[in-house]
């Protein structure tokens, strides 16, 4: 854990963590989400980026930000 929250509930996970992966690392940011950006998660739960590798491979990163199961079809 690069940073941490002091709060009683969310003290326990990393607000900023970073891990080695393979050749590369990669960092996780956390955050306490203002009403916009809370609207905007809750409206839009499922959203898809991308970026390119250093090795110049596409990656793509899907993240469903609802407590529901949901099917993408790849």
């Amino acid at each position: 854990m690069v940073a941490g929250y002091e709060h009683p509930f969310v003290g326990r996970w990393g607000a900023v963590t970073a891990a080695a992966l393979g050749d590369g690392r990669i960092t996780t940011v956390g955050t306490a989400p203002d009403a916009e950006l809370a609207h905007a998660v809750a409206t839009d739960s499922v959203t898809l980026n991308s970026a390119t590798s250093g090795a110049g491979r596409r990656l793509r990163f899907l993240h469903n930000g609802s407590c529901k199961s949901v099917v993408v079809a790849v």
